[in-house]
């Protein structure tokens, strides 16, 4: 994840980006703004949530980190990232 994160994510490149449409219920996107220190109570939320968006991709599913539930991006620090895509692993 770390080799990833050093080759992906570069905070200090600024792109225009524009408002995601929000998600659908039926497309198998989900936006999340971080997932860091999640609570046990929120892992099995996540992981019921995570559940039903397989099932309704039809066995796949994305995750859009760093977007609002509204879909407006806005990012993590470096740090953020790191800890919400390893809580994907536990």
């Amino acid at each position: 994840m770390e080799a990833f994160l050093n080759r992906e994510y570069n905070p200090e490149v600024q792109k225009e980006i524009s408002t995601l449409v929000k998600t659908n219920i039926m497309n198998g996107v989900e936006y999340k703004l971080k997932l860091v220190n999640p609570s046990p109570e929120r892992i099995i939320h996540l992981t019921n949530q995570m559940k039903f968006r397989l099932q309704e991709g039809n066995g796949e599913i994305k995750y859009e980190i760093g977007i609002t539930d509204e879909g407006t991006p806005i990012g993590l620090a470096r740090e953020e990232m790191l800890q919400s895509l390893s809580n994907f692993f536990l």
